[in-house]
């Protein structure tokens, strides 16, 4: 019923769900960082702060406080590393959101 009960396999290594792994479509590594961010809308509205849990030279995962989240641009600061960037965002789960910096 709408995906609330689902049909386990049984295999050698025990029960297996059905459900797809989600394909890592990533072209550069990302390494794993704990630091705080600020995110500013592009129109300069709201100001979010929350952590970034993992950077690449391309993008990072970021958490935001209180489950925020963005429709899409925002200009990020991460001042652990120096970094501000206009990003856009490319995912978004319930508690993360995948960005990608735009310049």
């Amino acid at each position: 019923m709408f995906g609330l009960f689902r049909k386990t396999k049984k295999t050698d290594h025990g029960p297996v769900d059905d459900l797809v792994e989600i394909e890592d479509r990533r072209s550069e590594g990302r390494r794993n960082i704990y630091a705080d961010i600020m995110a500013r809308s592009d129109a300069g509205g709201s100001l979010k702060r929350g952590i970034a849990l993992d950077l690449s030279p391309h993008g990072a995962r970021i958490r935001l406080e209180h489950g925020d989240t963005f429709v899409d641009g925002m200009h990020l600061r991460i001042p652990r590393y120096g970094i501000t960037v206009p990003a856009k965002v490319r995912w978004f789960n319930r508690q993360d959101i995948g960005v990608e910096f735009t310049t």
